[in-house]
């Protein structure tokens, strides 16, 4: 159930900080075109690094973005999320920090790190639970505790 949740509000983080992230040019970001905006609702279509009991509870899964705000339904439960986007430096992926205002007691107020890769339609995110490092790199293989996830854009 907890894992369930941080996949669902990382997703939401992504979509409100990229719409920050595209106002006037500093000095972090001069150069680097504005990034692409996750506005809208995501479906998670390949989950992986999951138990099979958490994946049965949130399939389907949907996740909204709006501005800094994340909202993740599943079944009859919502969870609410905010989230932050940092653009990638030369050394690795744009990264991401999901925090849950609104869910289950066990990780609400708790900031999942993750990167993230938006590509059009496509957006893949690859997290980790609260106070563990964040992952420098895609995929999931060996790597216990690390989760990741596809999504498609619907609207």
């Amino acid at each position: 159930m907890k894992r369930l949740l941080v996949m669902v509000l990382l997703a939401g983080l992504v979509g409100g900080a990229v719409n920050f992230l595209e106002g006037t040019p500093t000095p972090e970001n001069q150069g680097k075109k504005p990034p692409a905006t996750l506005e809208g609702t995501w479906t998670v279509v390949i989950p992986t690094g999951y138990d099979m009991a958490v994946l049965d509870e949130i399939q389907p899964l949907h996740l909204t973005f709006q501005g800094d705000k994340l909202v993740a339904q599943y079944g009859d439960k919502t969870v609410e999320a905010t989230f932050r986007l940092s653009p990638s430096s030369d050394r690795g992926p744009d990264q991401m920090d999901v925090t849950v205002t609104k869910g289950p007691e066990a990780v609400q107020g708790k900031t999942f790190p993750a990167i993230y890769l938006l590509e059009q339609k496509t957006l893949t995110i690859c997290y980790v639970d609260p106070g563990q490092p964040r992952p420098m790199t895609f995929g999931i293989e060996g790597k216990p505790g690390m989760y990741q996830m596809f999504l498609l854009k619907e609207k």
